[in-house]
C-alpha cells in the first residue's frame, strides 16, 4: 500500500510539473505574440451631406459627404467593396487604397504592430477607414484632397489616396500607424500661421519630431519615396492660413541656427532613416527606444538618440557621424555638449572625422 501511495504521489508530482511547464509555455508564447489588430472600413463617399434635413438611415456622414460603411477582412472582399472583378478594373484612387490595405499584413507593419502592443492602445485595435471619392460627382479633386486629408486621431486613421500614386499612400498607412503609437500632447504641436507643414519647413522641436517620426516609418516601408530636403524653409509674419508665404535658406546660410535642423521633420526622419539601414538591427533599436520616451511630453529627436546612445554604446560612434552629417555639421562643441551631456567626449573625438555624404537620400524640397 506504501508502494502504491508513493508511485501515485510521484505521478501527481510529474503532472503538476507537466502543467505548470505547459501554462508557461502557452503564456510565454502568446507574450511573444502580442500585436495591434487593424480593423479596416471601406467608406464609399457618395455625395456631399444636406445643408439640413436628415441624412438616409443606410449612409453616415463625415466632414460634410455621404459615405456608405462595409468591414472588410480580405482583399477579395474590398474588391467587392470597390465593385471591381480584379485590380484591373480599378481606379487609380481605388488601387492606392487596395495596395494600403495589402501593405498593413506586411512583415514591416506586422513588426510595427507587436512594438504597438506595448503602447495601451484602446482593445490593442486601430480602426483604418478607406475613403473612396471615385463615385462622387460635381466636386473638385482639389476640395475633396482638402477635405478628406489623411490623418489619425487617436486609434483611428482616416485614409485617402486623391491626386496620390499608390505607393505614397500606402507608405501613408506606416505614417499614420506610427501617429497612433505617439502619445502626442497636442498643445506642442504647432503647424504655424498657416496650419500646415512641410518637410523642410522649421518649425518647433516636438512638432518636428511627431512628424519626423511618422515619416522615417513611412520612408523605412517604401525607401523610394523619401526625400531629403536641400533649403530649410521658415514662415514669414505675413503668413496666413490659406495663404502662406515662406522664405528659403540653404543648409551652409549664416541665419540658419544648427537648432532649426532638430526643428525640420525631414531631418528628423532623415538622421532615423539612416540610423536605422547603418546600425545592426537599426529599426528595432529605434522602436525599443522610442518606446521608452512615448510618453515624455518634451520629447525630441536628442531625446531619442541619447537613450539610443545609452542602451547601444556599441553603435555609438556611427550614430554620431550620422548626427553630425545630417545636420551638416553645423552643431558645435558647445552645442554637441548641450545636446548630448554624457556622450559629449566621444563626440567631440570623432566631429572632425565626418563628411557629409547623401548617399540614401535623393534631394528633395
Amino acid at each position: 500500500m506504501k508502494k502504491f501511495n508513493t508511485f501515485f504521489c510521484s505521478i501527481f508530482i510529474v503532472l503538476q510539473f507537466l502543467f505548470l511547464f505547459i501554462y508557461f509555455s502557452v503564456s510565454l508564447a502568446e507574450e511573444s505574440q502580442k500585436t495591434v489588430d487593424l480593423a479596416y472600413e471601406y467608406c464609399r463617399i457618395v455625395d456631399v451631406a444636406p445643408a439640413s434635413g436628415p441624412i438616409p438611415a443606410n449612409l453616415l456622414s463625415y466632414k460634410g459627404y455621404l459615405y456608405e460603411s462595409i468591414r472588410i477582412q480580405s482583399s477579395a472582399e474590398l474588391l467587392r467593396a470597390m465593385r471591381a472583378g480584379s485590380e484591373e478594373d480599378l481606379s487609380d484612387e481605388q488601387k492606392g487604397l487596395f495596395k494600403a490595405f495589402n501593405h498593413g499584413s506586411s512583415d514591416n507593419m506586422k513588426k510595427r504592430l507587436s512594438y504597438a502592443s506595448e503602447c495601451n492602445i484602446p482593445d490593442n485595435s486601430i480602426s483604418v477607414y478607406l475613403l473612396d471619392t471615385t463615385f462622387i460627382q460635381g466636386v473638385e479633386r482639389s476640395k475633396l484632397r482638402n477635405d478628406l486629408w489623411p490623418m489619425a486621431i487617436g486609434n483611428k486613421i482616416i485614409l485617402s489616396c486623391i491626386d496620390r500614386s499608390p505607393t505614397d499612400t500606402a507608405s501613408l498607412l506606416a505614417h499614420e500607424t506610427s501617429h497612433t503609437v505617439d502619445n502626442i500632447n497636442l498643445n506642442l504641436i504647432d503647424y504655424g500661421k498657416d496650419k500646415r507643414h512641410h518637410l523642410n519647413e522649421v518649425s518647433t522641436k516636438s512638432t518636428a519630431f511627431s512628424e519626423g517620426w511618422a515619416i522615417f516609418n513611412q520612408y523605412y516601408d517604401f525607401p523610394s519615396t523619401a526625400m531629403l530636403p536641400s533649403k530649410l524653409m521658415y514662415e514669414t509674419a505675413s503668413s496666413a492660413f490659406g495663404h502662406p508665404d515662406y522664405v528659403m535658406r540653404s543648409l551652409t546660410d549664416s541665419e540658419v541656427a544648427p537648432e532649426d535642423f532638430l526643428k525640420t521633420e525631414g531631418v528628423v526622419s532623415e538622421i532615423l532613416f539612416h540610423i536605422a539601414h547603418q546600425i545592426p538591427d537599426g529599426f528595432d533599436k529605434i522602436f525599443k527606444s522610442f518606446l521608452k520616451i512615448r510618453n515624455d511630453n518634451s520629447k525630441d529627436i536628442t531625446s531619442l538618440i541619447n537613450v539610443l546612445l545609452d542602451s547601444y554604446p556599441e553603435d555609438s560612434k556611427k550614430i554620431m557621424e550620422i548626427f553630425a552629417r545630417d545636420t551638416a555639421s553645423r552643431f558645435s562643441s558647445e552645442e554637441f555638449k548641450k545636446s548630448f551631456p554624457n556622450h559629449f567626449k566621444d563626440i567631440h573625438k570623432k566631429k572632425s572625422l565626418i563628411k557629409i555624404k547623401h548617399s540614401l537620400f535623393r534631394r528633395g524640397s
